[in-house]
């Protein structure tokens, strides 16, 4: 699809609707796949599609529903995949938006085609579909999506923090999406540097790459300090910069005013260059942490 973005005040109205149902929806699901990570999906959905100058509103859309499936994904007697479960039950909610004259049939054809395969690496023409993937591996890249993550790993699916003699930092040539079995935090936050090997729109690649270094910085950090093992200090020191960054999110949001064309990705793009960086995880902020964490 090609289609260049038009966010119709119709649309916006829709955006609003489908935001509205999907914390309803998610009410009970943690930040790991929950309400503040859907936020964080269809943010990067929206400048992701205005930096190629692709459908914004299909982009967004297809990011709030992406995740619904996760509601009923451990009770699923057949166990499909969460994106094929967001898929079922978004159709109805769908369909309703189509009757009201909210979405043509093109349009509910390319949204629910991306919500039910974004879970899939096959390569892909669809550009809602790849928008969506890269977005919701771009999500788990930024501080607070870094925490989301840790905390998710950790918590739901009940890793422990780190295993002595795993890898903390893959090799660059370490070949992509290894470690599936992932048995630590550690290893969960390995896999996800393999995200942006498999990004496949260029302006993914250009986020993943101002971002790249803070989620490094956090594994060099922890690789000079694996005797720590206590697991509740790491999340405090994690939930500390997340929180820190999503002020400044929200911050910048307040003030933004959208134009909806590419110049709101260049502005998005120069903030995550003023506003990540090494310095978030510094041994020198770690070393403040530690001493009010030990008072």
């Amino acid at each position: 699809m090609t289609t260049k973005p038009q966010m119709t005040k119709r649309n916006e109205e829709t955006i609003k609707i489908t935001k509205k149902e999907t914390k309803k929806i998610l009410t009970k699901i943690s930040d790991y796949h929950g309400w503040e990570h859907t936020c964080l999906v269809a943010h990067y959905s929206k400048i992701v599609a205005l930096g190629e100058g692709k459908n914004t509103f299909n982009a967004e859309m297809s990011s709030l529903t992406h995740d619904w499936g996760r509601t009923i994904e451990k009770t699923d007697i057949k166990k499909r995949s969460h994106a094929t479960l967001s898929c079922i039950i978004s159709k109805d909610f769908y369909h309703r938006l189509y009757e009201d004259g909210r979405i043509n049939y093109p349009q509910y054809n390319d949204i629910q085609r991306a919500v039910k395969r974004h879970s899939c690496i096959n390569k892909t023409s669809n550009d809602t579909l790849k928008i969506l993937r890269d977005s919701d591996r771009l999500s788990r890249f930024d501080p607070l999506g870094f925490y989301h993550n840790t905390q998710g790993i950790l918590v739901e699916e009940g890793f422990p923090f780190y295993i002595d003699g795993q890898t903390i930092i893959r090799p660059a040539d370490a070949p992509v999406m290894e470690r599936k079995d992932k048995k630590c935090v550690i290893d969960g936050l390995n896999f996800c540097l393999d995200f942006e090997k498999i990004a496949e729109i260029d302006s993914a690649k250009k986020i993943f790459k101002k971002l790249r270094n803070t989620y490094r910085s956090f594994l060099e950090l922890f690789s000079r300090h694996t005797d720590l093992t206590d697991d509740k200090l790491w999340v405090a020191f994690l939930k500390k910069h997340a929180d820190e960054f999503r002020k400044k999110k929200e911050n910048f949001e307040k003030s933004f005013i959208w134009d909806e064309t590419k110049k709101d990705f260049e502005k998005w793009l120069k903030f995550y260059e003023e506003n990540v960086g090494p310095e978030i995880y510094s041994e020198e902020k770690f070393q403040d942490f530690l001493n009010e964490y030990q008072k």
